[in-house]
């Protein structure tokens, strides 16, 4: 529970400085999902909602031109093999196989900044998943966040499609000053 406190204390922080027109890093919408926007490949350049994990870290830093890199293997249930790729980069793993946690602590000993798990249903286009602990008594400080399947899915296919071991964006990306129908959300997308 301290680190839903702490998130809405953030948002509290940095609405305050958008109304007063400061410069601010306001990151979160008023659901409490973050957004992170793809820079490339240009095919699935677009913003996604993302939705932070009851368990792992929160969210605090901003990263612009970072790397999203899906797991090999792409649920991350065992001990992941592409850590080179992954160091200081956002991991992209599947759902499925085994708990969000153990995903989460396999991928944190790679040296990724953040994990986001996508649905592993592929046709999921209009809900995220709240992702709480398993009832082990592990834990991390990983920030983790899932995203919808057709996201997560549409993501790895042009990756593959284009032969790109990574797509470069930036997380989180501030949504609340843009008119909600600029938004460049995925035409497939009902968000």
């Amino acid at each position: 529970m301290a680190a839903s406190t702490e998130v809405n204390k953030f948002f509290i922080f940095t609405w305050f400085s958008a109304v007063s027109f400061i410069v601010c890093s306001c990151y979160y919408s008023f659901d409490g999902d973050l957004y992170m926007k793809i820079l490339h490949p240009k095919d699935i350049s677009y913003i996604y909602p993302i939705r932070p994990a009851r368990i792992g870290g929160i969210f605090e830093n901003h990263f612009d031109h970072i790397h999203l890199v899906p797991t090999i293997p792409a649920d991350a249930c065992s001990i992941v093999e592409n850590v080179a790729d992954l160091h200081q980069q956002i991991a992209l793993v599947k759902r499925g196989g085994c708990s969000f946690l153990s995903k989460t602590i396999n991928v944190d000993g790679s040296g990724a900044v953040a994990v986001i798990i996508y649905d592993n249903h592929s046709t999921n286009d209009w809900f995220l998943v709240d992702m709480i602990g398993d009832e082990t008594e592990r834990d991390t400080e990983l920030p983790t966040a899932f995203m919808q399947g057709r996201d997560g899915q549409r993501i790895v296919d042009s990756l593959s499609r284009h032969g790109e071991k990574s797509a470069v964006l930036t997380f989180p990306y501030n949504i609340t000053a843009i008119p909600f129908g600029a938004v460049r959300k995925p035409p497939w997308s009902l968000w």
